[in-house]
């Protein structure tokens, strides 16, 4: 997938229309165009001509989309070390077994593990379920229905209202996958996501390989999707990454304008007033600069004991002051 002014920029072939029509979330129908280059490489290595999905802004993958995206078929052509700790992408041919086994030397065997739900995380208490692993999903943890009914049991959980609906999360949860037990986890719940998966926060835990293979002779339709995963130097330190301020309240620019976007139900911010869709006018008389993003905010707040937030709701301007 690329946005459509990026790919215009590099003036690819058109392919063509795709023959099916598909539909965003918001009910548009469309079918989308389809572009190729001559060649596309990466380093040195080779993957033929793919088709590259042209994205305009129009259709909702756009603002889905941290940036453009290399999909399943062209990873499942060569086998990826994510070395974490070296801070380097290795990218290296799927037919050199040789280099693969020096590669993964020190590393634990997930059998399978890049198929669909083919990864098997266990909670406390005996509670366990099946994974994918998405690294295209930013967050850490997600669930589905039946797996928060199970934890919901047995876990205290917040819930986190946004400007599009809610969703429910774990905190400082530990869980066991394979042999390692990872401290410190988030799990998230939304109820518009019916899904177990594994994202790119979860994964920065561990220096990982997709080891992907070629259709073997014996085995024409089955090839092997391995994930190799190695714990990072700093493992037992890592913790995940807030998802709301430490006074129940995120925001977020929209179109430009500072807008809140995430609130604690039942948190500091809620029960003062402030509000969902509140447009912020500044904070603390304009000490936090509202270009920043949510993760600076959250920084900046975690050895504040009070804040005061001035927003504009319905033509009135008005200061809340939220104090821990």
């Amino acid at each position: 997938l690329f946005k459509k002014e990026d790919l215009e920029k590099w003036k690819p072939t058109y392919w063509g229309v795709f023959p099916l029509t598909s539909q965003n979330a918001n009910g548009q129908k469309h079918k989308p165009s389809f572009y190729f280059f001559d060649s596309f490489e990466i380093d040195t290595l080779s993957f033929g001509k793919p088709l590259i999905e042209s994205v305009p802004a129009t259709d909702y993958k756009y603002h889905l989309m941290y940036k453009n995206v290399i999909g399943h078929n062209v990873l499942s052509c060569a086998r990826w070390k994510f070395s974490i700790d070296d801070g380097k992408l290795i990218l290296f041919s799927i037919k050199d077994k040789t280099l693969f086994e020096k590669e993964a030397e020190g590393y634990t065997k997930i059998p399978n593990g890049l198929k669909n739900h083919r990864i098997i995380l266990n909670f406390p208490f005996q509670n366990s379920a099946k994974f994918v692993l998405d690294l295209g999903f930013q967050g850490e943890i997600l669930i589905n229905k039946a797996t928060f009914k199970r934890l919901s049991k047995q876990f205290p959980y917040t819930k986190i209202v946004t400007r599009d609906g809610f969703f429910y999360c774990f905190d400082e949860m530990t869980i066991q996958w394979d042999r390692f037990s990872i401290p410190n986890c988030k799990i998230y719940y939304s109820p518009e996501s019916n899904l177990n998966l594994i994202g790119s926060q979860f994964m920065k835990r561990f220096n990982f390989i997709l080891a992907y293979s070629i259709v073997e002779k014996d085995q024409p339709f089955f090839p092997h999707q391995d994930l190799y995963i190695k714990p990072v130097k700093n493992f037992d330190q890592i913790k995940s990454r807030p998802v709301i301020s430490d006074f129940g309240f995120s925001f977020r620019n929209i179109d430009g304008t500072p807008m809140v976007h995430l609130i604690e139900s039942g948190g500091l911010a809620e029960n003062v007033g402030l509000k969902i869709n509140d447009r912020i006018i500044c904070i603390d008389n304009g000490a936090f600069d509202l270009k920043k993003d949510k993760d600076d905010l959250i920084a900046c707040f975690a050895d504040k004991n009070q804040v005061t937030v001035r927003v504009e709701r319905e033509g009135q301007v008005l200061d809340i002051k939220i104090m821990k």
